[in-house]
């Protein structure tokens, strides 16, 4: 396994995007290269998974701060943001305008739902 596989494997694990090596790597340029393979990982930065997982934050998988920002269970669609909702924004599957309505029409109804009042 290459250094630049290990870093892919160790952020694939964690559901990690790649805007979250920017604190590693410095630049989002530099940062692309290196986890694509096309610039050498720094001989300084050993690519041993366990290295990977200080580096990242150590933080386990179910964390909150690596878990993303939106995750509609159904399908497992999910969307991570920087800082703001949206701002520098990715989502995996990539999906229509048509599919994306329906799930805000689900989740709207969903907690609608799950706020309406008893009646005992």
């Amino acid at each position: 396994m290459t250094p630049s596989q290990a870093i892919r494997d160790a952020m694939e694990k964690r559901g990690l995007p790649q805007i979250d090596m920017l604190d590693i790597f410095g630049t989002r340029a530099r940062a692309s290269e290196i986890v694509n393979g096309r610039r050498a990982v720094p001989k300084s930065m050993a690519p041993a998974e366990e290295h990977w997982t200080k580096m990242i934050g150590g933080h386990t998988a179910s964390c909150r701060l690596i878990q993303p920002n939106f995750l509609y269970k159904p399908t497992g669609f999910k969307i991570n943001w920087y800082k703001y909702p949206f701002r520098d924004s990715y989502m995996t599957p990539k999906i229509s305008a048509k599919e994306w309505k329906r799930i805000l029409t689900h989740c709207r109804e969903t907690a609608l739902k799950a706020h309406e009042p008893s009646r005992a």
